[in-house]
Parts: structure tokens; sequence; C-alpha cells
């Protein structure tokens, strides 16, 4: 092996070293945005219960008052017809 053949494979060895350094480093980043992503998740899960349970209480809410509407319509109507 020549001197020119020791560098190259020299330069190589760096090269494939500073790839592997930069891989550990995606890899790393790409932990911490899994890591992120996850964490996401979970409150998105978490606010999309909760406006689950408003969307369901605003729904009972609107029945409760269409209920005491027809409640109080009707506590007028039927003593002014029986009263005729």
């Amino acid at each position: 092996m020549t001197n020119n053949d020791n560098i190259r494979l020299e330069q190589i060895s760096e090269d494939l070293e500073a790839q592997r350094h930069s891989l550990n480093e995606q890899g790393q980043r790409l932990d911490r945005i899994e890591t992120i992503l996850t964490n996401l998740v979970t409150e998105i899960k978490i606010y999309d219960s909760k406006l689950d349970t408003y969307q369901k209480a605003s729904q009972q809410i609107v029945n409760i008052a269409f209920g005491l509407l027809a409640t109080s319509a009707l506590a007028i109507i039927i003593p002014a017809v029986l009263n005729r």
C-alpha cells in the first residue's frame, strides 16, 4: 500500500466517522421530535375530551331551555283554554 492509499483510507475513515456522528445527532433530534409529538397528541386528546363534554353540556342546556319554554307556554295556554 502506498502512502497516498493510506492517506485516502484515513480520509475515508474520518468521513465515515463524521457521518456516523451526524446520524447520531439526527437520531437524537428525531427522538426529541417524537417526544414532542407524543406530548401534543396527548394534549389534543385531553382538549378533545373537554370539548366533547362542553358540547354535551351545551346541548343539555338547550334542551332544558326548550323544555322550560314549552312548559311555560302550556302553563299559560291550558288554563286560558279550560276557563272558556
